[in-house]
């Protein structure tokens, strides 16, 4: 039975409906049964689409990030600086410093300092104050460092801490300073102080300046420091340099000669860093088991219980794996009289479980009968991390596999958002749908049972029905 409330509100009526009066069923539980009923097998379906798409695109990302891990261990096997690490040591450090670049060689030096660098510096005379004003019409005063000559203009009513200025912004290669000390009498006294930022005679002060700013020229300047060269003795052959930093005697070293040091005789040694070199290849076989365990991890599928990783059984994950066994077993070395082919001669072997692993033993003794050749078979451009790197960057690189994946799985997930958006304009013309059909069968219910209770009535009151009262 459906019950219909109507109030007129001036033109407009307000209808109010009970479903379910004429049928008693509880419809609005059915409709809500048969809509979740018909909507869970399509939204499983939308789920389990997007959840595989989502654990492929993170294992995608996962595994992009792990080439890129390992590749970045290859850069300093590819531009030599893996094996270029030197050690170097001086028997007197506070006197002789020394610091080895890569192109250094291996050997000992005996090295003598006789004397130091030495900067120039010199000082005006003697004025009242840094306050005193040193002229009154404008000049010129030309300073000259290193045969660079510059002029520095100077104007009329300068007091001498604007001469000091002056110098000190023109970058003429000095540093111009004002120091208040006593007089010959004992006065107090202000006086220019001018030393060369360069070491070395060829960087002496010469100074012009005339009329009332001649009090500036070299003539009537005081030497305070005479400006000098360093000079060794490396292996007994005498060296000469205007810098207390020396780094072009031995090729790839840098002496650096401290104060005090004059007389000192010391021994420097350069030595191939084999530890660091140990410790570089260390590094990649550790970044290489690293992207090889992650790899194995995430196409991993257990047979016992069916469970399966979001790569499993993946083909670029296949091709990646092939691609490393390849390159690291193909010969790394074309010298027919080279004792060293590839990893395994160098001591990298191969683990059962497919990781590497380093004999130090034997990469020592590879170090020490060539080191050269164990560098050449890292670096270079046609070097192991060379042929690596070019490689991987088919799959991790801006235009690579990897990233091409990525898009067609960011794809799925744009589609299943449009398959989960009409899954929802479906169950809503559905819903709308079975409700009708449930109303329109609750009104037949209360029509046919309002039939039944007329027709009961009516025969009720039948004569023959009234025969046995009389």
């Amino acid at each position: 039975m459906q019950f219909v409330l109507q109030e007129m509100a001036g033109d407009e009526c307000m209808t109010i409906t009970a479903m379910g009066m004429g049928s008693g069923l509880d419809i609005a539980g059915i409709v809500n049964q048969l809509v979740a009923a018909e909507r869970a097998p399509r939204q499983a379906r939308i789920d389990q689409r997007e959840s595989r798409a989502q654990a492929e695109l993170s294992a995608l990302g996962t595994l992009k990030s792990g080439l890129s891990k390992f590749q970045g261990t290859l850069e300093g096997f590819k531009d030599g600086s893996a094996f270029n690490s030197r050690l170097a040591s001086s028997s007197h450090e506070d006197a002789v410093g020394v610091t080895a670049g890569s192109k250094a060689q291996a050997g000992q030096y005996s090295v003598r300092v006789d004397q130091l660098a030495q900067a120039h510096k010199v000082r005006t005379g003697d004025f009242d104050s840094a306050s005193e004003v040193v002229n009154t019409d404008a000049g010129v005063i030309t300073l000259t460092v290193g045969g660079e000559a510059v002029d520095i203009d100077i104007a009329a009513g300068s007091k001498l801490s604007d001469i000091r200025d002056a110098i000190n912004q023109a970058d003429a290669g000095v540093n111009a300073t004002i120091v208040n000390v006593d007089g010959d009498d004992g006065t107090p006294v202000a006086r220019l102080v001018l030393t060369a930022t360069e070491t070395g005679t060829a960087n002496e002060i010469s100074i012009q300046a005339g009329g009332e700013l001649d009090r500036f020229d070299s003539a009537n300047l005081y030497t305070l420091e005479e400006a000098q060269n360093a000079i060794i003795q490396v292996d007994g052959q005498q060296v000469t340099r205007s810098s207390n930093d020396i780094d072009d005697v031995i090729d790839g070293v840098t002496l650096s000669l401290q104060p005090g040091s004059e007389g000192v005789l010391a021994s420097v040694r350069i030595d191939l860093d084999q530890e660091g070199v140990t410790e570089a290849v260390n590094s990649f076989i550790e970044a290489y088991n690293a992207l090889h365990r992650q790899m194995r991890q995430l196409s991993h599928f257990n047979v016992d219980t069916g469970q399966r990783a979001a790569l499993a059984g993946d083909s670029t994950i296949r091709s990646i794996s092939s691609t490393l066994s390849m390159q690291l077993s193909q010969p790394l070395n074309d010298d027919p009289d080279s004792p060293f082919t590839g990893l395994m001669s160098i001591g990298i072997e191969y683990q059962r479980d497919g990781t590497l692993r380093l004999n130090e033993t034997k990469f020592n003794e590879a170090l020490a009968q060539d080191f050269d050749a164990v560098s050449d078979m890292f670096g270079g451009d046609d070097g192991l991390a060379a042929r690596l790197d070019d490689a991987l960057d088919q799959y991790s690189g801006r235009d690579g596999l990897l990233g091409t994946r990525e898009d067609g799985v960011q794809s799925t997930l744009r589609r299943v958002e449009d398959d989960r958006m009409a899954l929802d304009r479906y169950m809503e013309r559905y819903e709308g749908r079975v409700r009708r059909q449930f109303t329109n069968l609750d009104m037949m219910v209360a029509q046919m049972q309002s039939t039944s209770d007329f027709l009961t009535g009516q025969l009720a009151n039948l004569p023959f029905n009234n025969i046995g009262k009389r």
